[in-house]
């Protein structure tokens, strides 16, 4: 928590302040002075780096200007929409219609804030929603250019705030694990609940944690002499928890592992944000469950100075010798 807490309120600070992302966050941009071990009142600082990358909102500027460019990220912690940034469909458009026709099928969710062109095309349009089953994507505007049939269309997806909450929770499980674990090895484990799209009690983050950490009970709980395994759903029989455990094959508690899956999973109802709502204040919401957690472990926020400096030790007094040696140079 000493290392996760400061860098979440700096990207608190620069989402809600200075209207900035970072959209690199990973642990070799994090920044650690340890304490001076000889100072008692010295403490740990730490700092968010490398904002060369980041992206300034501007009220003047159109937000799909911003983003036509190739976006940065690193591969283990960069959120979904920065992995694949740019992708191309078949389309037919219509001059002075909003809805473009595409012909292919595929896995990347298209939201409104993501951007349209056509292939080699300068006309950038902002997309309003997209329609899978009758395969259209609806414009903010109508299109402007000649109509055409059968060209390449290109999809650039948005790159704001959401991208660096999912960041800080991939950062946070990779702190959590000893530096041992893969974030997207757990993004992978999370895909089938992430596309889970039936809306009932199941389809909260909740909720599919409480099941995943049930089930891991069942499998470690101690079987009865001469019984099998336990007996499981269909769905879990080849369940597998290897990335709930941490560096030390020990499980991450469930208030943890909570956090990091409502920043690394979005568009759920408890969720911190959605992945295409470039002016969230989820992060405020993540900050607050950071901070809640010394509570769960025992320890006031407040006080939490008091542990902060572990390796200090009282300098010893110094011996005759020393004192006489000190006295005769006059130190």
């Amino acid at each position: 928590l000493e290392y996760i807490i400061p860098v979440a309120t700096a990207v608190e600070f620069s989402h809600l302040v200075r209207d900035t992302c970072h959209r690199d966050i990973k642990p070799a941009n994090i920044l650690v002075k340890l304490p001076d071990p000889n100072l008692r009142g010295s403490q740990m600082k730490i700092k968010l780096a490398d904002f060369n990358v980041g992206k300034v909102a501007d009220p003047d500027l159109d937000v799909s200007m911003t983003r036509f460019q190739a976006v940065p990220g690193t591969l283990y912690f960069q959120s979904p929409e920065q992995e694949t940034n740019t992708f191309e469909l078949l389309v037919n458009v219509t001059q002075g219609s909003p809805e473009v026709e595409f012909f292919e099928d595929f896995y990347i969710d298209i939201y409104e804030n993501d951007t349209f062109s056509l292939f080699n095309r300068n006309e950038l349009y902002s997309i309003a929603a997209a329609d899978r089953a009758r395969k259209k994507i609806l414009l903010n505007r109508p299109f402007a250019e000649p109509s055409e049939i059968n060209v390449r269309g290109r999809v650039v997806k948005s790159v704001g705030r959401p991208a660096d909450i999912y960041s800080l929770g991939a950062v946070f499980y990779y702190l959590i694990s000893g530096a041992y674990a893969n974030p997207k090895n757990l993004f992978d484990a999370f895909r089938k609940f992430v596309e889970y799209e039936r809306r009932d009690e199941n389809n909260s983050i909740a909720a599919y944690i409480e099941h995943e950490y049930r089930t891991i009970q069942n499998l470690r709980a101690p079987k009865p002499e001469g019984g099998g395994a336990p007996e499981l759903a269909p769905e879990d029989r080849f369940f597998s928890y290897k990335h709930y455990l941490d560096g030390n094959g020990e499980l991450i508690d469930p208030a943890i592992m909570m956090i990091i899956a409502k920043a690394m999973i979005r568009n759920k109802p408890d969720s911190y944000c959605l992945s295409y709502d470039l002016r969230t204040t989820g992060i405020s919401a993540m900050v607050h469950d950071l901070l809640s957690l010394y509570i769960a472990f025992g320890i006031d926020p407040s006080a939490r100075i008091a542990y902060s400096n572990e390796g200090y030790s009282a300098p010893k007094k110094s011996g005759a010798m020393r004192r006489a040696f000190d006295k005769l140079f006059k130190k």
